[in-house]
């Protein structure tokens, strides 16, 4: 099961999170299988890195509206 908006926003620390519709999605997707791999421990412990490798990520995306 996806990991949910809700959740997204408690393991990365924001209370509003960057990017459109698709984009959240996609990020979604992306923390559901560092939470899996990693778990949500080390997430917590590396959200500022994650953080930034989002900012960076929605640099790439087409849909992105930065």
């Amino acid at each position: 099961m996806l990991i949910s908006l809700e959740k997204t926003y408690e393991l990365l620390g924001w209370e509003k999170l960057p990017g459109d519709k698709e984009d959240l999605l996609f990020l979604r997707m992306w923390l559901q299988e560092i939470v899996e791999e990693k778990g949500e421990a080390w997430v917590k412990e590396h959200r500022e890195f994650l953080r930034n490798e989002w900012d960076y990520v929605l640099t790439l995306l087409p849909s992105a509206d930065v």
